[in-house]
């Protein structure tokens, strides 16, 4: 049994139209439509910039792991301050959605690339706050990020 209600036929065959002819298509029936867990898998899926986008844009639930797709698709695609930014609204008031540490982690890598040591701080901060600070992977790219800002001294 399916722990999820799948999607309207509709909304599927609007997706692949949508995403073009890099996908796999299946028939899919359902009583329901806005499933996150589907409509997150589209948004990896798309591979045409505008087209994760334009899901993205018109999913009924983003949770914190829509957001950390979209995140990485920026960071992906060349687009770091994007993603950055994301980070911003993600977390803003309107949609107080909770990074986890796959968050925090893209946006170590993000704040690596753009030399942004004090975006990078803040999700430090985060980090510890929220009590992530012994994951070896988040280690590693606070050294990273840090040294890629030229601060040696700031852990």
């Amino acid at each position: 049994m399916i722990p999820y209600p799948l999607p309207k036929v509709e909304r599927f065959i609007s997706i692949v139209s949508i995403c073009g002819e890099g996908m796999l298509v299946f028939v899919v029936s359902g009583p329901s439509n806005g499933c996150a867990q589907f409509e997150r898998s589209i948004v990896w899926t798309c591979q045409r910039g505008g087209d994760a986008c334009k899901v993205f844009d018109e999913m009924s639930q983003r949770d914190t792991i829509a957001w950390c797709v979209m995140i990485s698709y920026c960071i992906r695609n060349n687009r770091t301050r994007d993603a950055l930014s994301l980070f911003n609204v993600m977390w803003s008031p309107s949609y107080k959605c909770e990074p986890n540490d796959v968050t925090c982690l893209l946006l170590l890598q993000a704040c690596a690339h753009l030399n942004a040591m004090e975006f990078g701080e803040r999700i430090h901060s985060y980090i510890m706050e929220r009590g992530y600070g012994g994951a070896f992977n988040l280690s590693n790219s606070l050294i990273s990020m840090y040294s890629q800002c030229g601060c040696y001294y700031c852990l």
